[in-house]
């Protein structure tokens, strides 16, 4: 993203700023991975999101 490899008029700089704005705003994350981490980053995060949703009692 820093290089500018996307398709968006907007500058690098730029985006980064947006992305970062709306994660302090929405609260959210943004993970940057390269395509062959990708499955197993999905697996693990819901994984232990479902873990400790079990352990606080949400479920």
């Amino acid at each position: 993203m820093i290089r500018g490899q996307y398709r968006s008029k907007y500058k690098p700089e730029s985006l980064l700023g947006l992305l970062n704005s709306f994660k302090a705003r929405y609260n959210f994350e943004i993970v940057y991975l390269d395509k062959k981490y990708t499955g197993n980053w999905i697996y693990h995060h819901f994984l232990y999101q479902a873990r400790h949703y079990l352990k606080v009692g949400v479920f």
